[in-house]
């Protein structure tokens, strides 16, 4: 006895539902590793906001304790005179408002003095970097010359990938 042999017949609606299926799991791949990769860039965005604002902190506080000093430097000595010596004493301020902050975020400011001159330096780990000059005047007031804000770049080549093998 012959048994018919039964055959499989891949219809248009099954080979149309075959690539559907396939076509979709594709887009669920690609939706889910960009929206990873978007994650990763708003999380790396909010860092450097947090950063700058408080690397702003500092520098503002730097510039608040140098008014300070000035208003209450000796009125018969030069007003830079009495500023330069307390220039580390002003960049310590700043870096420990920074500390004190709820941030956790730990920033340098280094400071000098060059004539009537002050400038200060105020870095964070990721890169943000404000530079600040200020001209002293012998009378005590003051001017902000420079507040200039910069990044620096990391061409490390390390960084988040859109495809990568742990997903």
């Amino acid at each position: 006895m012959d048994s018919p042999r039964q055959q499989v017949h891949i219809g248009p609606i099954s080979l149309f539902t075959l690539v559907a299926s396939l076509g979709m799991a594709v887009l669920a791949v690609l939706a889910l590793s960009t929206s990873n990769a978007m994650y990763a860039l708003a999380n790396r965005a909010a860092d450097m906001t947090s950063e700058l604002y408080v690397a702003e902190t500092c520098a503002q506080r730097f510039v608040a304790d140098l008014d300070t000093a000035l208003s209450q430097a000796a009125s018969g000595a030069d007003a830079r005179t009495a500023v330069s010596g307390q220039l580390g004493t002003l960049a310590s301020a700043a870096e420990r408002e920074a500390a004190n902050g709820a941030s956790g975020i730990k920033t340098t400011v280094s400071a000098s003095m060059e004539g009537d001159e002050v400038t200060a330096v105020v870095t964070t780990p990721i890169g943000r970097r404000i530079d600040v000059r200020i001209e002293v005047a012998a009378d005590g007031t003051y001017q902000i010359v420079q507040w200039k804000t910069t990044t620096e770049t990391d061409s490390s080549g390390v960084g988040e990938t859109l495809w990568s093998p742990t997903g």
